[in-house]
This record gives C-alpha cells, sequence and structure tokens, in this order.
C-alpha cells in the first residue's frame, strides 16, 4: 500500500486523546517535526528492507577504487543512485538520499587487477569490517614503508569514518567493487507531507505512537495516560525507538562473517 509522513501525522490524534494541534501536517508543524524526528531514529537502526540498496554489479557501471587511495566516499555510493535502474524507487528522489546507515556487503575483484571485460566470473573478496585503528595499522603499518605515502596491497578490510569509508591496505590496483547498503531515510526539501515512509506498511502504528511518545515528553506530560498508552504499545512489540538506538560502529561490525568451529573430547580407544 505505501504511506506518508503526512498519514502519520494526520492519525496521531486518534492515538492521543484527541489532540488536534499534533495532527497538522504543514512543514515545521509540532506532529510533522516529531513524526519525522521518529522515523529517522527507528529506521536508522532497525533492520528494514525497504531502504536497502545494491550498487550496480559490474559490468554496469561498475565502481573503482582509485589504486594507492584507501578512501570511498559515501557520496560515490549515493551518486550511483540516479541511473540504477534496479531501484526505481530511489531514482526519482535520488538528490534526497545523504548518507548510509548499514554496511552489509563490501566485495572486490581482484584477480588480474581488477574488474576485466568479458571475465565477470573472476576471483574477488568480501572485505571484513574492522574498527579504525586496525584498518590504519594496515594502510600506515604492516604495508608501508614510506611515512609520506600509503602501504599498498589487496585490501583486506574496510572501515567508516565520518561521510568515508576506509580500506585498507590501500588498493595497489585499481579493484572493481560494489556495496550492499541501508540508506538513511530520505526527505523531500518542502511539502513534507507527501514524503514517502520506506518501511512496512505494519510500521504505520509504530511511527504514530513513537511520535506521541515524542511530543507527550515535549510537553512534559509522561505521567499522563496518553504518553502511558502510546509507550505500553510500543514496548509489548519491543519497538519503542530507544531500545532500537545503536550506534554507527555497531551496526558496521555486526554483519562480518561468522565461523563455527565444533569442540569435542579427544577420541582414545579404551
Amino acid at each position: 500500500m505505501g504511506y506518508t509522513l503526512g498519514q502519520i501525522v494526520s492519525g496521531i490524534p486518534a492515538k492521543s486523546g484527541g489532540r488536534q494541534n499534533w495532527g497538522t501536517t504543514a512543514d515545521g508543524s509540532l506532529g510533522m517535526v516529531a513524526a519525522q524526528q521518529v522515523v529517522a531514529e527507528i529506521t536508522e537502526s532497525a533492520e528494514l528492507e525497504e531502504l536497502k540498496y545494491q550498487t550496480p554489479i559490474p559490468p554496469l557501471t561498475p565502481l573503482i577504487l582509485t589504486a594507492g587511495s584507501p578512501i570511498v566516499p559515501i557520496a560515490t555510493i549515493l551518486g550511483t543512485i540516479a541511473a540504477n535502474t534496479a531501484y526505481p524507487q530511489f531514482q526519482g528522489i535520488a538528490p534526497e538520499f545523504v548518507d548510509v546507515t548499514d554496511q552489509y556487503d563490501s566485495w572486490i575483484w581482484f584477480t588480474g587487477g581488477g574488474y576485466q571485460p568479458g571475465a565477470v566470473n573472476q576471483s574477488g573478496r568480501i572485505l571484513k569490517y574492522r574498527r579504525v585503528p586496525a584498518v590504519d595499522m594496515y594502510t600506515f603499518g604492516v604495508t608501508s614503508s614510506n611515512q609520506t605515502s600509503y602501504g599498498v596491497a589487496p585490501p583486506v578490510y574496510f572501515t567508516r569514518f565520518n561521510q568515508n569509508f576506509i580500506v585498507g591496505p590501500s588498493p595497489n590496483a585499481a579493484y572493481s567493487y560494489f556495496f550492499r547498503v541501508k540508506l538513511r531515510h530520505p526527505w523531500p526539501a518542502s511539502s513534507l507531507a507527501a514524503g514517502t515512509i520506506f518501511a512496512p506498511d505494519t510500521w504505520l502504528q509504530i511511527f504514530q505512537y513513537a511520535a506521541v511518545c515524542q511530543l507527550a515528553a515535549d510537553e512534559g506530560i509522561q505521567d499522563s495516560s496518553i504518553y502511558k498508552t502510546a509507550m505500553d504499545f510500543l514496548k509489548v512489540r519491543g519497538m519503542d525507538p530507544w531500545r532500537l538506538r545503536q550506534l554507527q560502529m555497531q551496526r558496521d561490525e555486526k554483519h562480518n562473517e561468522r565461523q563455527l568451529s565444533l569442540r569435542g573430547t579427544r577420541y582414545t580407544f579404551a
């Protein structure tokens, strides 16, 4: 079905004891500000298929790591949206996407120095997430022999710092790559009420009750039945936004592949 930010806000009075001033859908109104805040906060950490995005896989508009540079600007990832016909729901609003909130997969091809036309099935690897000091160790330490330049080798790890992904070691060749990410929820510059909500239809009430909690907290009426009813609705579903919140680093590091080793008692012949 799909719904808009305005539809979230227009349903708030029915869930807040009829407070009509919370249901106005003009830009900057109380309800609109609160609803936008809770949608942004919840979708930032919640695992939502509707905001997941994959950059094109070669030979369709391949992305290329720059040899000798460990930096992949997030703007480069977002810049592929407008022409990516695999995601038509995002194409028309490409300028509204300003960030990535989760990183699921980073794949590079490395045979022959990166992707070569006609050789799609070359070997490659998934870059594993590491925190900034670990990646810097490979970029400036383990593989570097010159303090004025990065150490170069086929990349193994990635991290995030500000608006860049950083790979380590710095690429020794121009490797092709693709990323699977989750986008930060987009918003139009004006007329917010018409903004599409990229979340399941079943989350409409979650956003409405979360907005009620935000509005009640803003007015200092957390002891009211309005606030308590809304919070109970969210807690029963494990969906209160404050519990969902995760740091960016926590979101990035949770997608590393897992390995399992079995351990048992040593076999002996009795």
